[in-house]
């Protein structure tokens, strides 16, 4: 009958209806052989326990093997697994344990601690080594566990050649103590001596140019833009005209008074005895 509080069977029913099939209430695939005559869990409360489950360090028999808890020889190597007191330092690959021959392949194969031990060196590891030109740079152990070809390092600010290239600090901004383009207080290009760390120096030891550019800039750092030169750019000068006289006209644009054919002429000047305005005659309209 099915009911609730009814005996459970091995019938693959819910007999008391409580929502499980008691004859594998874990649900791990195994029948509790304490309900049926041919189950095979002997844990049937805990999906962990079932035969052939694996054996973690726990003191349950999980595998249902004989009762033994914790035999812990998943590889079926004969060494216990480290974690349960053994001394297999890998109880997945019945190849790894402390009776195996060390061999190159970058794994601790005889559970010693130590990876390729009996060879050059440990497969794949990087190894410091001295390079040609008395450096020192990186080895890496190849796939036979020899050490390859001795890498350089990059090259650094030192003054000596690190990558052995024939050349000490190239590829750097300058050389220490070589002279060297800066950048001034006031924002211009000076000179300056490269720094032990092969940069330019800062503005304060950047010497600024000592020529005036007309750029609309204080190139020398003296507070002042452009002084020196007859003008500055754009601004209203006077000038010589085509016709000799005194006009007016822009400053070019590199500073310098601008030439006959850009002077405006002035007004005609009487009894000077001169053509001011240019056009060709003299003292015109004065009489």
């Amino acid at each position: 009958e099915i009911h609730p509080g009814a005996e459970e069977l091995c019938d693959g029913i819910d007999n008391d209806c409580d929502g499980v099939i008691n004859e594998d209430k874990d649900r791990d695939g195994h029948f509790s052989f304490q309900i049926c005559p041919e189950g095979d869990d002997c844990d049937d409360s805990n999906p962990l326990v079932y035969p052939m489950a694996p054996e973690p360090c726990d003191g349950i028999d999980n595998n249902c093997k004989d009762g033994t808890a914790d035999e812990a020889d998943t590889d079926g190597d004969g060494f216990i697994d480290s974690t349960c007191g053994g001394n297999d330092c890998d109880d997945e690959n019945p190849n790894i344990n402390p009776s195996t021959t060390e061999i190159c392949n970058g794994k601790d194969d005889n559970c010693d601690g130590k990876v390729d031990e009996t060879f050059e060196c440990a497969q794949g590891v990087l190894y410091d080594c001295q390079t040609t030109c008395g450096t020192t740079g990186k080895s890496k152990c190849g796939q036979d566990c020899k050490r390859g070809v001795c890498q350089p390092p990059d090259e650094i600010c030192n003054g000596i050649d690190d990558n052995c290239n024939g050349q000490a600090d190239e590829n750097l901004p300058c050389r220490e103590g070589e002279p060297v383009s800066c950048e001034t207080k006031c924002g211009s290009t000076g000179l300056g001596l490269c720094t032990p760390q092969c940069r330019p120096p800062g503005p304060d030891d950047c010497t600024p140019p000592s020529q005036e550019e007309c750029n609309q800039k204080d190139d020398d750092c003296d507070g002042e833009i452009d002084e020196g030169f007859p003008c500055h750019p754009g601004e209203m000068t006077f000038c010589i005209t085509t016709c000799n006289s005194y006009g007016t006209g822009k400053c070019t644009s590199d500073c310098n008074i601008p030439p006959p054919d850009s002077c405006e002429p002035p007004e005609e000047i009487c009894f000077n005895g001169k053509d001011d305005n240019c056009d060709g005659d003299i003292d015109e309209f004065c009489f």
